[in-house]
């Protein structure tokens, strides 16, 4: 009887404590009853009431971090682990005041700037609240995201639909690309076990997916006037974080230029700006891997039949260190970074038809090229420069393209021997060394080989 009655406590203290719904059930509730008081009070024309229904979530979310920070002093990991994760979701501005608060005047740019400073004041307290300690990237992620979903919902209203789809396309390249391409790293005294990288991971996955619905719906909004498709280059692009070889980085970024100016030339200025992004991300803060480290930290045994199996080591902190591409790939990637934003720079306002050449902006890619052809000693840096001054002579009839089917095959003919010696060259110029002859890795001969050792006489 003893023993039924701990299988009860165990079972009881899983559930209402390590597990416990009411907690689910509260924000829902809260969430709720704010989303009805907004809409009753935009129904009868309060407009200051919205104002009063945003301090009602940011009070909640206060008490949530509280809560977490309370079960944390009595060592109730699991349950502060799922306020925290409430109080993440409240971070989101689910009951959307920041767009409420546009339609506010002053008043409402006053509550959207306290917002915007209680946003930041919530992200140390979370981080106190729990213990964690980490790198001014997992600040300064939140913080972009935070400042978009703040300053757009007014900044929108005063411009066009155009400059305002380029603004918010770029801070959602950005803010993303931020997250990709710095560490976030977090950290806690006692390590961090497997439940814990699973909620961090969550918690930025949760963050992506709000920014990207917030943008979304001012995208429904009609006298806004924005392309939601003006978002898909950019998201494209980065998925070059996740590819390994180079050539495939390259594919992806060429394919939606591509795609971009025969589907949507209206954007493919900031696809062009986004692709000299990722560029240069990858030239200068290009991914490694680490081997994480590892504790030993056992959950408690379970209530139920079955005890959970013992884990194996696991990984206290994610680890991740970013360098620098090899000197050949820097090169390469630097010159189609300044090609990228050249194409930017030019097709900045361009909705298709014909696209005439600036002359102040052939001057500076000039200029950039010799700069880096001389800066870099690379072959590679006048391409950019020859291929827009081909499309120039094109344009102005100086180069006459081929007509006719007879122009067309002499052309093509032409063209198949000019890449069949340049492949031979190629092959040639890029020919492995011979290893018995090619020097070490600090540039010295090889030394020579060892004598054989002198015949035995048994």
């Amino acid at each position: 009887m003893h023993d039924d009655g701990d299988r009860w406590r165990a079972l009881l203290r899983r559930w209402f404590i390590e597990y416990n719904p009411l907690y689910l059930l509260s924000a829902t509730l809260v969430l709720g009853g704010t989303t009805a008081l907004s809409h009753a009070i935009a129904a009868r024309g309060l407009g200051l009431g919205g104002v009063a229904v945003g301090g009602i979530a940011e009070l909640y979310a206060w008490a949530l971090i509280g809560g977490a920070a309370l079960l944390v002093r009595m060592d109730l990991k699991r349950p502060a682990a799922l306020l925290a994760l409430l109080a993440v979701l409240y971070q989101c501005d689910p009951t959307l005041s920041n767009e409420t608060w546009a339609w506010c005047g002053g008043v409402g740019l006053a509550a959207s700037s306290a917002w915007l400073l209680l946003f930041a004041a919530k992200l140390v307290a979370l981080q106190r609240a729990l213990r964690l300690s980490g790198a001014g990237s997992a600040l300064a992620v939140p913080l972009l995201g935070g400042a978009g979903v703040a300053v757009f919902p007014h900044l929108l209203r005063d411009v066009d639909g155009r400059t305002g789809t380029f603004l918010v396309a770029a801070w959602v390249f950005a803010t993303l690309a931020a997250g990709l391409w710095t560490s976030r790293r977090l950290a806690h005294p006692d390590g961090l076990d497997v439940r814990a990288l699973r909620a961090i991971r969550g918690t930025w996955l949760l963050w992506a997916a709000a920014l990207l619905a917030h943008v979304l719906f001012w995208c429904t909004e009609d006298d806004l006037s924005l392309d939601p498709v003006a978002l898909l280059p950019g998201l494209a692009l980065l998925g070059t974080r996740a590819l390994r070889p180079e050539l495939a980085r390259w594919a992806l970024v060429a394919a939606v230029l591509g795609l971009t100016a025969a589907l949507a030339p209206a954007h493919l200025s900031l696809a062009a700006l986004s692709s000299a992004a990722v560029l240069l991300l990858d030239a200068l803060r290009r991914p490694a891997e680490l081997a994480p480290e590892t504790t030993a930290s056992p959950p408690p045994a379970s209530p139920y039949r079955f005890a959970e199996p013992p884990p194996a080591l696991l990984p206290s902190t994610p680890t991740l260190r970013f360098e620098r591409a090899d000197p050949a790939a820097l090169r390469r990637l630097v010159v189609g970074a300044v090609g990228a934003l050249y194409l930017a720079a030019w097709t900045h306002g361009w909705s298709g038809g014909a696209l005439p050449h600036a002359i102040a902006l052939d001057v500076a890619l000039a200029v950039a090229s010799l700069g880096l052809a001389w800066r870099l000693r690379s072959w590679l840096a006048p391409i950019p420069l020859l291929v827009a001054e081909t499309h120039l002579a094109v344009q102005l009839h100086l180069v006459r393209l081929p007509h006719g089917a007879l122009e067309i095959g002499a052309a093509a003919v032409a063209l198949g021997f000019v890449l069949l010696g340049g492949s031979l060259f190629a092959t040639w110029r890029l020919r492995a060394p011979d290893a018995a002859t090619a020097p070490d890795a600090e540039g010295w001969p090889p030394s020579p080989p060892a004598p054989p050792p002198p015949a035995t006489s048994r």
